[in-house]
């Protein structure tokens, strides 16, 4: 599985720019295994939960550090700083078909 599969256009406006007030109201997309899709709230989590499921919890972080690029050829490159690797290398994800490259700063 790569990055790319996971790729798609997301309006502005459709992305949550600080947590609702009241969490559990917050938005549930659920993904039926015949295809089906239901925009549900977080508070409705218990009803598509079975006895034996397991339940990871995701409690990382975004740390915001993007970039825009530009390519020789004048095209946009959008680049991600995901983690520091070690002093000034860092693990980064580029919105391109292109190998992953790290950056790194000297001095």
């Amino acid at each position: 599985m790569k990055t790319a599969d996971y790729d798609f256009s997301l309006p502005e406006e459709a992305i949550a720019h600080r947590p609702a007030e009241k969490r559990d109201s917050s938005r549930l997309m659920v993904l039926h295994r015949d295809g089906g899709i239901e925009h549900r709230r977080f508070h409705d989590l218990p009803l598509f939960l079975n006895s034996g499921d397991l339940l990871l919890i995701n409690n990382s972080k975004v740390f915001p550090a993007r970039l825009t690029g530009y390519k020789p050829d004048g095209e946009t490159l959008d680049i991600l700083f995901v983690s520091e690797i070690s002093a000034g290398l860092w693990k980064i994800m580029i919105r391109e078909n292109i190998p992953a490259v790290s950056l790194w700063q000297e001095g």
